[in-house]
């Protein structure tokens, strides 16, 4: 009996291919773009989670808590010390959070099983918080934030990308 077999499914590292997924409409034009964002997710993660019975989301943060992390985050890019911005746990951790909530979020908006890292891609390169990610990214790193709390707020696989 071999102790290794061979399938015909392939999962493919897709990093570098953002998901094809629709954004919901903005529900509040007044709010900052990216949490207006994650407040028009909230369905589809609720769905998601509905279905699945599950989620990632919680580590720092819960559904309910992913808007007022990421106004942190766009507290950071206008110039608040990290420190002084609100995060209930350091910002890499914080991320984490967010990352999840997006990557479920995309679950409930596509017709298929993504590719691996798909979604993660269209978080960063695709959203309004994606872009402010990267953005907090550089304003902890311009700040002097210690390394792990502003070289892990984005994945690496991600870090060179241009956010669209």
């Amino acid at each position: 009996m071999p102790v290794l077999e061979d399938y015909p499914e392939v999962i493919a590292d897709e990093a570098g291919a953002p998901l094809a997924c629709p954004l919901p409409p903005r529900i509040d034009a007044s709010a900052h773009p990216a949490i207006d964002e994650v407040l028009a997710l909230r369905p589809a993660w609720d769905r998601t989670r509905s279905a699945t019975g599950r989620t990632m989301v919680g580590r720092v943060v819960d559904a309910d808590g992913v808007a007022e992390a990421v106004s942190a985050f766009a507290r950071v890019v206008d110039g608040t010390p990290w420190e002084e911005a609100g995060f209930p746990a350091p910002p890499n951790e914080v991320a984490l959070d967010v990352r999840a909530y997006y990557e479920e979020s995309a679950l409930a908006l596509v017709d298929h099983v993504p590719a691996a890292r798909a979604a993660e891609a269209w978080l960063y390169r695709e959203t309004e918080t994606g872009r402010l990610l990267h953005r907090a990214q550089a304003a902890l790193r311009d700040a002097g934030a210690p390394f792990p709390v502003w070289f892990y707020v984005v994945p690496v696989s991600q870090q060179g990308a241009s956010p669209g």
